[in-house]
């Protein structure tokens, strides 16, 4: 009897292990999601969607979070760093920008940009911090 009961944890152990393993062997091994031919679900304005989260942040990251959204607003700065362009959009106060992090194909184009033009630009929102970011962002027009 006892046996059988050691025998029987063993087999849960093992399934359980099992089933871990192949979890994260299916979240590792995930496709990555090109930003530039997906649809975007949700068209916003670069305001709205800042106001959005300041109003409520959890609610907020229910619609935005892991999605590809399409923002458009006014540059507020452009920066390129180690071969990496950053586009902030908003009125370029200290709270509340929309920073977005671009793909690096997308560096050529950054350099006909500037400060005070309106752009669209879609990409994956990851949340809010006295920003909210997108990152593999694209430009779309």
């Amino acid at each position: 009897m006892k046996y059988l009961k050691k025998r029987n944890v063993q087999i849960i152990i093992l399934l359980v292990v099992a089933l871990i393993v192949y979890v994260f062997n299916s979240q590792y091994n995930k496709p990555h999601l090109n930003v530039a031919k997906e649809e975007p679900g949700i068209l916003i304005t670069s305001k709205k969607l800042i106001d959005n989260y300041k109003e409520d942040e959890n609610k907020s990251n229910t619609k935005y979070l892991d999605q590809v959204i399409k923002v458009t607003g006014k540059i507020a700065d452009i920066t390129t760093k180690n071969n990496k362009a950053t586009i902030t959009l908003g009125e370029g106060g200290l709270l509340g920008n929309v920073v977005c992090q671009l793909l690096p194909s997308e560096n050529k184009k950054v350099s006909s940009l500037q400060k005070g033009q309106v752009i669209s630009l879609k990409g994956i929102c990851t949340g809010y911090l006295m920003d909210v970011i997108l990152i593999k962002s694209v430009l779309t027009n």
